[in-house]
C-alpha cells in the first residue's frame, strides 16, 4: 500500500479522527501508521456500522434518550460537582478491599484450557447517586468475573491484563481479540481477562 492511499484510508476512519483528537496528551504514545493498524481502524469502524444498524441498544442517539436518564444525567453531575470529582477525578475511586472469598474453577474454548475466576464485587454507587439503586438491582454485575491463563511451571512470568470491548466478555470472543496464542504461548504473559459489568455471564447471568 502506498503513502498517499495509507494517508486517504486514515483520513476516512471515524477512530483514527478521534485519535488526533487525543494526540497531545501527555504520556500517551501516538501510533505509527502502518498497513496493520489501517486494517484494524477499518475493522473497527465496520463493526461500529453493524451494530448501528442491527443492535439499537449499543447506539442512543441524543435526542432519543428517555427523560429519566436525561434528569439521573444532571442530578450525578450536580452530586460529582460537590463532591469535587468533576475537579480530580482519582478521588472518586476508593482502593478496592483485597480479594478474600474467591472461587476459581477449569474451563474450556476449543482444545484451550483456561480458569474461570469468580467474587463478589465489592462496588456499589455512592449513596446520593441517583442510579444507585437501579444498578445494585442488576444482580449479574454483583458477582464478578475474569479468565485467567497461568504458567505454572514459571511462576515469575509478568501479567498482562485484557480489557475487552463492546459485546464482548466470554472466552469465545476474548480470546482471538487478544491474540491468546501469541501474548500465552509466544510472549510467556500470564494473563487475565476481566469481564466487564453489562458483559458475558454479567449481562445474562449465562457462561457462554
Amino acid at each position: 500500500m502506498t503513502i498517499a492511499r495509507m494517508k486517504s484510508a486514515l483520513e476516512s476512519s471515524d477512530s483514527w479522527r478521534r485519535n488526533l483528537d487525543f494526540s497531545d496528551l501527555e504520556g500517551v504514545p501516538s501510533p505509527r501508521p502502518s498497513v496493520g493498524l489501517i486494517s484494524k481502524l477499518l475493522l473497527d469502524d465496520a463493526l461500529k456500522s453493524f451494530f448501528r444498524q442491527s443492535s439499537k441498544e449499543f447506539w442512543v442517539r441524543t435526542n432519543e434518550v428517555d427523560e429519566v436518564p436525561r434528569r439521573e444525567l444532571e442530578e450525578i453531575l450536580e452530586v460529582y460537582h460537590d463532591y469535587g470529582w468533576l475537579d480530580d477525578p482519582a478521588s472518586f475511586h476508593a482502593e478496592p478491599p483485597a480479594l478474600e472469598d474467591v472461587t476459581i474453577v477449569s474451563g474450556r474454548r476449543g482444545h484451550h484450557r483456561f480458569e474461570h475466576m469468580r467474587f463478589e464485587s465489592g462496588y456499589e454507587p455512592h449513596a446520593d447517586d441517583p442510579a444507585r439503586e437501579r444498578w445494585l438491582g442488576y444482580r449479574g454485575n454483583r458477582t464478578a468475573h475474569a479468565w485467567l491463563l497461568r504458567h505454572t511451571a514459571h511462576l515469575d512470568r509478568p501479567w498482562l491484563i485484557c480489557l475487552h470491548g463492546i459485546g464482548m466478555g466470554t472466552p469465545f470472543m476474548d480470546f482471538p481479540a487478544f491474540r491468546r496464542d501469541e501474548i500465552y504461548e509466544k510472549l510467556g504473559f500470564n494473563v487475565l481477562w476481566y469481564v466487564k459489568p453489562f458483559h458475558g455471564p454479567r449481562g445474562c447471568g449465562i457462561l457462554t
